[in-house]
């Protein structure tokens, strides 16, 4: 790790994933704190309030941090003067709600040194849980056990968000965009390939018409979903953000991505680099991005990746 490397005035907030508890990310607040970090762990309840209700409350709390530190938008251009964020699952689509939803467009509750601090997203579903989706009776053809599930799921899940996770498709989560421009993001995606037969990914006609053409239709089936790749909760693809961050993937799950110690090195790292690029020295590789359903030119499979998906 880097001990004392960080200014005093440096900020981060770490956010649970749903369901989760302030105290699975103490062993990571723990490893910041030991950079110099001043720690904040958030904590939330996710079955009580919708997504955008999460976002305005997460901002309220931020502008309260920004009031009590004196971070005025016009007093710390730097990020030494900024407030940077590490969240695990769910906790990052709530940030991106907070940086970017409602709460910054209409409420303006979101202080400015939030939006251009750093952020590390582990395992975050920016493009919703398939799971959740599985778990509905009407994907499963209204077979009985599956009404007996998908019950189970609602109770347990709640009425509000959890709602959304299994209401919503894909496409009303990628809707609400990326993270500020001025943010530089890390998302940390766990990959210990496919297998949970319940995460599937939409593969586009082009896609698959660019399989045949490459002879892989003999390998893989011309039909429109397969069974992702994913931490055997999120799938890797519904990690990806369509705005510009860095991206890498490990071989851990769901739950691991908060007690691997490489996982907590490269948080610290890119929390520290005080450039887009200085001091994160990880392994990159460029990959463009079209925004389309989960669409990316290039391999799929590469180890890690610098992502521009404009």
């Amino acid at each position: 790790m880097h001990p004392a490397a960080a200014q005093p005035s440096r900020i981060v907030v770490c956010i649970h994933g749903f369901g989760g508890f302030r105290w699975q990310l103490v062993p990571l607040a723990s490893s910041l704190k030991r950079c110099g970090f001043n720690v904040y762990n958030y904590g939330y309840a996710a079955r009580k309030h919708t997504l955008e209700e999460h976002g305005l409350h997460l901002a309220a709390f931020l502008a309260s941090i920004a009031t009590e530190s004196g971070l005025r938008s016009d007093a710390f251009p730097t990020r030494l003067g900024s407030i940077s964020f590490v969240t695990h699952s769910f906790g990052g689509v709530v940030l991106r709600e907070a940086l970017t939803g409602t709460a910054w467009h209409t409420a303006r509750l979101t202080p400015e040194a939030a939006r251009r601090g750093r952020a590390v997203c582990l395992g975050p579903p920016f493009g919703g849980v398939a799971l959740a989706r599985a778990l509905r009776h009407r994907e499963a053809h209204g077979r009985m056990p599956y009404r007996i599930i998908e019950r189970l799921a609602r109770t347990l899940l709640g009425p509000a968000a959890g709602r959304e996770l299994l209401e919503m498709p894909a496409e009303w989560f990628l809707r609400r965009g990326g993270m500020p421009d001025s943010m530089p993001v890390l998302v940390i995606a766990g990959d210990m390939g496919p297998i949970n037969p319940l995460i599937t990914r939409t593969r586009s006609p082009e896609v698959r018409s660019q399989e045949s053409a490459w002879g892989r239709g003999q390998i893989i089936s011309s039909a429109a979903s397969e069974v992702a790749p994913s931490d055997g909760i999120v799938g890797v693809h519904e990690t990806w953000l369509p705005s510009r961050h860095w991206f890498l993937r490990v071989r851990l799950p769901h739950h691991m991505l908060l007690y691997a110690p490489s996982v907590m090195e490269a948080t610290a790292q890119f929390l520290l680099a005080q450039g887009d690029d200085a001091l994160f020295d990880y392994k990159l590789a460029g990959v463009a991005f079209r925004n389309e359903r989960y669409k990316v030119a290039g391999d799929p499979d590469t180890e890690a990746e610098s992502t521009d998906r404009r």
